[in-house]
């Protein structure tokens, strides 16, 4: 499957853009400041342009994450491509593997929605980033 570049570069900026709202002195910026104990020194002597590249890298590559999660169906489809380095994948003439096509040929584009997306991305969220945050 090709990667959609469009949505893959918007997924990477969101963060900046909520960091952006969320560390704005205005917001919440002065308050989580003070709770962590950095001072306006600190603020001015931080190396902005690397945290917003290194949050832009790292947000793009979980990005690729999320796409790779979300999209399942394309996953499923993997089990049957034949892979000359891993061997063939699974016979779909085989009973498992008349089952396990039935299953994705049924219900495979079934949850291909922006919502269903959605939810994956709100898991993984909290799987995921919460814990590395």
């Amino acid at each position: 499957m090709p990667i959609n570049w469009p949505v893959q570069l918007t997924a990477a900026i969101v963060p900046l853009v909520v960091g952006f709202v969320w560390y704005n002195p205005k917001v919440f910026g002065t308050a989580w400041a003070k709770a962590v104990g950095m001072t306006e020194e600190d603020r001015k002597s931080a190396n902005m342009p690397l945290m917003f590249g290194l949050t832009f890298v790292f947000s793009l590559l979980l990005s690729f994450c999320y796409d790779a999660f979300a999209n399942h169906w394309a996953s499923y489809q993997a089990f049957f491509r034949p892979v000359a380095e891993h061997g063939l994948g699974i016979d779909p003439t085989t009973p498992f593997g008349t089952e396990l096509k039935g299953h994705i040929d049924a219900y495979g584009e079934r949850f291909s929605t922006w919502r269903h997306g959605a939810v994956h991305g709100i898991i993984m969220s909290i799987m995921f980033i919460l814990p590395a945050t």
